[in-house]
């Protein structure tokens, strides 16, 4: 995942050349990146969730869905405020921020305390 976020921050940093096939490639390597991410997240939740996948399932898709309202609204005050970099930086902002929830959640090593289902007693 960390490397679909950094493809798709290059590809938000292309954005910033200003001629109309820079910034064409740019929306397709951020689009690389994000589907990257997007395809590999889902599969890391459920291949690690131990108990109530469902749960955790839906628990990341409730919090791509608050974080996809708030990811199309936010850039759009930045544009107000501050033009094309208030979007390059708030888009890198949450890139930023996504890189780290996956280095803090997916990066870190299980320690042998780890709370796991019981196993059923016969």
């Amino acid at each position: 995942m960390g490397v679909g976020i950094g493809i798709a921050a290059l590809g938000v940093l292309a954005t910033t050349i200003p001629t109309v096939p820079a910034v064409l490639l740019g929306l397709i390597v951020l689009c690389v990146g994000m589907f990257t991410v997007q395809a590999t997240a889902p599969a890391y939740v459920n291949a690690h969730a131990e108990v109530a996948k469902g749960a955790a399932g839906s628990i990341y898709v409730s919090i791509y869905y608050l974080g996809a309202s708030f990811g199309s609204s936010i850039p759009g005050y930045a544009w107000q405020v501050w033009g094309w970099w208030g979007v390059v930086w708030s888009c890198l902002g949450a890139l930023v921020v996504s890189l780290l929830a996956d280095l803090f959640l997916c990066g870190r090593k299980r320690s042998a305390t780890f709370p796991t289902r019981a196993p059923l007693e016969t």
